[in-house]
């Protein structure tokens, strides 16, 4: 099976699997290959290819049972322009191969406006780490500033020099995981300070997500708020109806280095 290039793997293989049902490749009722054939065909791994799996099956286009099999249901996706993702490091699959660079960090009690703005209680106390993601060529792609309520700050402190998902490594630490995921984008000019620790400029552009993380029951887990400079971060995504030929091989491409 070929590997198209550029976007989240578990994507790509979704994509070819979801051409091949729509052309009738794998009818409806038929079986599609199992995730060890699909693992050898693509050359994914089976965490990759399971996600591809959810995908299919979030599209309404198959079904899973264990000893039986993933069982086509339908030649076309319910809702055609749902994308979904099984993880947070799914979603933020392009933050997952930079390391964690603490820069500073503080303990701090939350005002009525970061309150308001983070979503915790005023008075509460939480743990406000600033710092960089870098890239292995040492070049680093975006700083953020992080607050992390005081029960989860020891295991935010551990994340130094790792890569992957801080609020994944929260949640496991205290044995939970995220059952929420908000994000919302910005931008804003660099500030001196902030360039210089960049590498950039002052007053060049720069791209803001804030990135809130809740558990179940709605309790904060993470709030984190990043700056990436222009050209640091570029994401690609189209979405086509079912039934449309792709119009490029960009499609669904995630470019940069975050």
């Amino acid at each position: 099976m070929p590997r198209r290039a550029g976007g989240p793997q578990y994507a790509a293989l979704a994509r070819e699997l979801i051409v091949a049902i729509e052309a009738g490749r794998y009818p409806v009722g038929s079986l599609l290959p199992t995730e060890m054939d699909l693992c050898r065909d693509s050359g994914m791994s089976r965490i990759t290819v399971r996600a591809a799996m959810r995908e299919l099956q979030a599209r309404g286009l198959v079904s899973r049972r264990a000893g039986i099999g993933t069982r086509v249901e339908s030649a076309q996706a319910v809702d055609p322009f749902v994308h979904t993702a099984s993880s947070v490091e799914e979603f933020l699959q392009g933050m997952m191969h930079l390391s964690f660079r603490p820069l500073r960090q503080r303990m701090i009690v939350a005002n009525k406006d970061l309150a308001q703005e983070i979503g915790c209680a005023a008075g509460e106390r939480l743990l406000r780490m600033e710092a960089l993601r870098v890239h292995a060529s040492g070049e680093p792609v975006c700083l953020s500033y992080h607050h992390v309520p005081e029960g989860h700050a020891r295991a935010a402190l551990k994340m130094n020099g790792r890569s992957g998902s801080l609020a994944s490594h929260i949640a496991t630490a205290a044995g939970d995981e995220v059952a929420e995921f908000r994000q919302t984008f910005d931008a804003v000019n660099l500030k001196s300070g902030q360039a210089r620790l960049l590498r950039a400029r002052a007053n060049d552009a720069a791209l803001v997500t804030s990135r809130w993380y809740y558990v179940a029951g709605s309790r904060l887990l993470l709030y984190s708020r990043s700056l990436f400079p222009k050209g640091r971060a570029i994401y690609d995504f189209r979405s086509r109806r079912a039934g449309v030929a792709p119009v490029g091989e960009k499609a669904g491409q995630t470019r940069g280095k975050a």
